[in-house]
């Protein structure tokens, strides 16, 4: 499979890509400092680039059979930066007639009907006062995704780690709160295992290891 990957030298971006070579995928990086994928440059096509270039999203774009998304917000981001992002990737892929998106956001992301507890009102708060146009961001971006008609998965993350994969991950409707957190490596691999899934075809299943 042809897997696009945006926001590939990230770490969560960079776990994608290193499992999706070792599974046998072909895939394309795209990035804005090729340097920073360093030896994995050999193993993949690069596609230099910043997501709210529509021309240069489309060349990333075109011939995949799926896309991931591993982009998330920066201090320096401009406005809106995913959400804007978001619209040139949903229409590069209906351009070029793709139609599996699986994106990574954080847990603060809302949709009707989530499940409530305590723990994630205390992290909305939180989020609420440290990063209000982060989130205002990311759920613009969702938003985006759930209007595109594309086949999208959108997973949502709690507080990320550089832990190692254990391959045990429970997805689905969870009270997430401040004091939860999963690897990248277990979050890539649940990001590959969607590929050949559709259980949450069109749904943002929110993901944490097993036995939290």
């Amino acid at each position: 499979m042809r897997i696009s990957v945006l926001g590939a030298s990230g770490r969560t971006g960079r776990q994608v890509v290193e499992q999706a070579l070792e599974a046998g995928h072909e895939v394309v990086a795209f990035v804005r400092r090729p340097e920073a994928l360093d030896a994995l440059c050999e193993r993949l096509t690069v596609v230099q680039g910043d997501v709210l270039d529509a021309e240069r999203v489309s060349e990333a774009v075109a011939g995949a059979d799926a896309v991931v998304s591993a982009l998330g917000p920066r201090r320096d981001s401009p406005e809106a930066m995913l959400t804007r992002g978001m619209a040139n990737v949903v229409a590069a892929m209906k351009e070029h007639g793709v139609r599996r998106l699986i994106v990574l956001t954080g847990a603060g992301v809302r949709l009707e009907n989530d499940p409530t507890s305590p723990g994630r009102s205390i992290m909305l708060g939180l989020l609420g006062l440290l990063a209000p146009s982060a989130l205002r961001d990311s759920q613009g971006a969702v938003e985006v995704i759930r209007a595109s008609g594309l086949a999208w998965t959108v997973i949502r993350v709690p507080r990320l780690s550089d832990g190692r994969k254990t391959g045990r991950v429970r997805s689905g409707a969870l009270r997430l709160g401040p004091g939860h957190a999963i690897s990248r490596a277990d979050v890539a691999a649940f990001v590959l295992e969607q590929l050949a899934d559709d259980r949450f075809m069109q749904q943002a299943p929110m993901v944490a290891p097993a036995g939290r």
